[in-house]
């Protein structure tokens, strides 16, 4: 009884891991348990008046500077192998130590590979090795800053590591997290007044250049947790646009998703949601359209759309069931096109698990499913570049295309990070069956 436990908690914990490694920022989730706490959330919060603070000049911290390495691989290497339309860049073990946490691209340093041994960056033609020890710290990940963050091996301290100086510096206002689960990776993200975003397993907590400040369940509104047991997972979603940054929450419970606290946002002053009709269920996919005046939200099997001009709300009907016969049991992604078409990734259920994905696009009121012939798909994410093409990045079926309503292969890669660069380039880190792990690169779709 007790290794059959152990075996199911360990195989949640590994699709945990992978679904939040892909990307931004989405899991999967099935009806939630009535919540055993009825009293109702504060329906409001003081507003902060604060203004951003400057940066302090920070003291660095007594572990030893590493220095950045010289410049080790050059992107043109002809030995390294190709996958459909993607080249091979660089193979992971000859930059850095560890396993990829994400690729990271932002205009004002260019494209960066994070694993959980460093950091690694490319200029356009090199890949330049920036930080190559961590001195035991685990880590985050990156900011547009060039600055690389990290826990203390103990979790109680947060730094970062200036890639202009070379010295890591310590952070205020860090809680330790106490919970076994911690740390998930998640990305860290950054909102429009520069403030820089992470969730943890307990709560959700923003940088603003001087201090950390935290929030719990009940500061957003939100119930207590409802299972205590459970593995809570955060995702946030800021606006391009607004200072607004969107929270949704999931609980997953042995085979899969097991309801969660819904959605809410911070309007730059206090948190509000505590009403709507997304207050609770398992949310893990938030996505605003391309002009920021609609927000799509996957609260467990249900699609709803939140008009910012009208607060209104409206749920959408869901998909038939699939072939398979299997239970639609949560949204884990949502991607927007260009012609307004949603791309939405279903987590199906049946018997005691939750993990083949259905993909299906939503245009003009209706559903399309997408399949793809004789193969299941273990999740499915979707990248629309510069020119309307949809890029389907699965495990099960590498990276796929849409023809004639069907999904078709166009390598055999099994992506763990994916990212577009300003140029449209799309980068992914992965493997081919038996390969090491590689970053590839496609050239933009011709238009």
């Amino acid at each position: 009884m007790l290794k059959h436990l152990f075996i199911r908690k360990s195989l949640v914990i590994v699709i945990i891991l992978f679904l939040i490694s892909c990307n931004l920022l989405n899991l999967a989730r099935s009806p939630e348990p009535t919540p055993t706490n009825t009293s109702q959330p504060p329906s409001d919060t003081p507003p902060i008046t604060d203004t951003l603070p400057p940066t302090p000049t920070a003291a660095p911290t007594d572990t030893p500077t590493p220095q950045p390495t010289p410049t080790i691989t050059l992107t043109s290497t002809p030995q390294l192998p190709s996958a459909g339309p993607f080249r091979g860049m660089a193979v992971v073990g000859e930059l850095l130590a560890g396993s990829v946490v994400n690729l990271e691209f932002f205009p004002e340093t260019g494209l960066w590979l994070i694993t959980t041994g460093g950091a690694a960056r490319f200029d356009g033609e090199n890949w330049q090795v920036m930080l190559d020890d961590l001195g035991g710290r685990i880590m985050v990940g990156l900011s547009s800053q060039g600055w690389i963050w990290a826990l203390s091996p103990d979790y109680s301290r947060m730094e970062y590591w200036d890639s202009l100086d070379g010295s890591w510096y310590s952070t205020e206002g860090w809680k330790k997290v106490d919970d076994p689960y911690f740390p998930i990776k998640q990305r860290l993200q950054t909102d429009v007044e520069g403030k820089m975003w992470y969730a943890t397993t307990e709560d959700v907590r923003y940088y603003d250049g001087s201090t950390w400040r935290i929030f719990s369940p009940k500061d957003m509104l939100m119930f207590p947790f409802i299972n205590q047991d459970a593995i809570h997972i955060f995702t946030l979603s800021p606006f391009p646009y607004t200072a607004e940054v969107w929270v949704g929450q999931c609980d997953w419970i042995g085979p899969g998703p097991g309801g969660g606290l819904g959605a809410r946002w911070w309007d730059g002053n206090r948190w509000q949601g505590a009403t709507a009709p997304v207050k609770l269920g398992c949310v893990y996919s938030i996505t605003p359209d391309l002009a920021g005046n609609r927000v799509w939200v996957g609260v467990d099997s249900v699609l709803w759309r939140f008009d910012r001009e009208t607060s209104k709300w409206t749920s959408i009907p869901t998909p038939p069931k699939p072939e398979s016969g299997m239970r639609l049991g949560a949204i884990i992604d949502i991607a927007i096109a260009a012609d307004g078409s949603l791309w939405v990734t279903y987590l199906a259920c049946g018997g005691a698990s939750c993990s083949t994905a259905y993909l299906y696009v939503y245009q003009n009121d209706q559903w399309q499913p997408l399949v793809i012939e004789g193969r299941e798909i273990y999740d499915a994410r979707v990248l629309v570049d510069y020119h309307g093409k949809a890029w389907v990045f699965t495990s099960g079926a590498g990276v796929c295309e849409v023809v004639d309503g069907k999904l078709v292969p166009l390598a055999e890669l099994e992506p763990v990070s994916f990212i577009m660069d300003d140029l449209g380039r799309i980068w992914i880190s992965g493997s081919q069956v038996g390969g090491p792990e590689m970053i590839w690169m496609a050239e933009p779709a011709n238009p």
